[in-house]
């Protein structure tokens, strides 16, 4: 990262640190142009979309920014917002663009069908730990993660309407909840989150959960007869 005040230049060679993409734009126009499309048209149906990534990469189309980097940057949500910007010459100088305006939101949230009409505070009990409000099974190597707490769902089911996000993933088992049957009634067992359910359907594992957790423990051993726990 570069700091032009400070005249300082920091580097994070690390492991494990986040990266996020975004296209370069200057003079608030995207760098990637209808040359560029064409190619990748070409290259995705004969060497697949790695080679794709790697080209746009080199060509400085799209760019790999850190945490700190974020904070020396202007980003464009949508193409609208270049437009706007040529129009207008107080308009905000954007050195980047977003690729799409859903990657404003994690892999958990972007999961949440008609995530717009929710409660913010519901959207973010979804998100976080591994999607709590609709559970399901949030990655497929369980048994060589250590989370400190993980809920997973028995038999989650794919819901009836989809995000495009999720079709990008194709990952069908890792969809969160399960497809019930609700009848509302205005005048009966209507008491503010009462609730009744069939005894049936709960036999047959509906919502049927298993919790994991990680603990640890300590042992002080004072003498050879003797220890703390």
């Amino acid at each position: 990262m570069r700091d032009p005040v400070r005249r300082e230049v920091f580097i994070y060679t690390d492991g494990g640190r986040i990266l996020r993409p975004l296209l370069l734009v200057q003079n608030q126009r995207l760098v990637l142009s209808r040359q560029h499309l064409k190619k990748l048209k070409v290259m995705m149906s004969l060497h697949g979309a790695g080679a794709c990534w790697t080209y746009l990469l080199k060509e400085g189309v799209v760019e790999l920014l850190g945490i700190e980097e974020e904070e020396k940057v202007m980003v464009a949500t949508t193409g609208q917002d270049l437009e706007k910007a040529r129009e207008y010459a107080h308009a905000p100088v954007y050195t980047h663009s977003e690729i799409d305006s859903s990657f404003l939101l994690g892999l958990g949230a972007v999961m949440i069908p008609f995530l717009q009409h929710n409660q913010a505070l519901r959207n973010l009990h979804q998100s976080e730990k591994h999607c709590r409000q609709a559970i399901g099974y949030y990655c497929t190597n369980l048994w060589s993660r250590a989370d400190s707490s993980a809920h997973h769902l028995f038999y989650p089911q794919k819901p009836l309407v989809t995000t495009r996000a999720a079709d990008c993933l194709q990952k069908p088992e890792l969809m969160n909840g399960q497809v019930a049957i609700v009848a509302i009634q205005s005048f009966a067992y209507n008491q503010e989150d009462s609730i009744v359910m069939n005894q049936a359907s709960i036999d047959r594992g509906l919502f049927r959960l298993v919790l994991r957790a990680s603990h640890s423990l300590f042992l002080r051993f004072k003498s050879a007869r003797s220890f703390d726990q």
